[in-house]
């Protein structure tokens, strides 16, 4: 969580990058996080797939469509989201393009990383844009939401892609999950446990 709210801070506070402003940087990568949207299906959002009332964008599927398994795609994000949303295209015509993102979307995202002293590849991998999408997967994992509802989030036919790939743990949280069970060591009465 401390990573990704350092990337939203540099992006906001940051120059233009990549025919992108800084506060335009902060809210794709918001929306990015909380829809799980990826760099294809973001880049294809105009201001009309936007649904204030029900805090949602629509993605076009179909032969013509955006989405990769070409199904329409109802993604929501957070009403906090929504407000930034209604301010950034007021005034905007229906179909102008919400975010014009660059095809070198992924070193965009790692100059704006390197702005937040986050580290860009370890052990793990290395971070691109689609990094984003697996942020969604983690977080959502990390607040408890039910796996099923997590693949319906990422829009995965197959759950095991969804675990397996896409949940992963975050720093911390092996450590508090075997915290919350239940508590089976008992020292004996000459102070040896059991």
């Amino acid at each position: 969580l401390d990573e990704f709210e350092r990337l939203l801070e540099a992006a906001r506070t940051g120059p233009e990058r990549y025919g992108l402003s800084g506060s335009q940087r902060y809210l794709l990568y918001l929306l990015a996080v909380e829809t799980g949207l990826r760099r294809g299906e973001l880049k294809s959002l105009i201001v009309a797939s936007i649904d204030f009332k029900n805090s949602c964008v629509f993605v076009k599927g179909g032969v013509d469509g955006a989405t990769k398994n070409k199904d329409e795609a109802v993604q929501h994000f957070t009403p906090e989201t929504g407000s930034l949303l209604k301010e950034y295209v007021k005034g905007k015509m229906p179909n102008v393009q919400l975010f014009k993102i660059h095809d070198r979307s992924s070193k965009m995202i790692a100059e704006d990383c390197e702005a937040a002293g986050v580290e860009i590849q370890n052990h793990k991998g290395k971070l691109n844009f689609h990094s984003l999408r697996h942020t969604c997967g983690s977080y959502l994992s990390a607040q408890g939401v039910v796996a099923i509802e997590v693949q319906g989030i990422m829009r995965h036919k197959d759950i095991r892609l969804t675990m397996g790939r896409y949940g992963h743990i975050l720093d911390g949280r092996a450590q508090e999950a075997v915290n919350k069970l239940p508590r089976f060591a008992r020292p004996n009465v000459k102070g040896k446990t059991a």
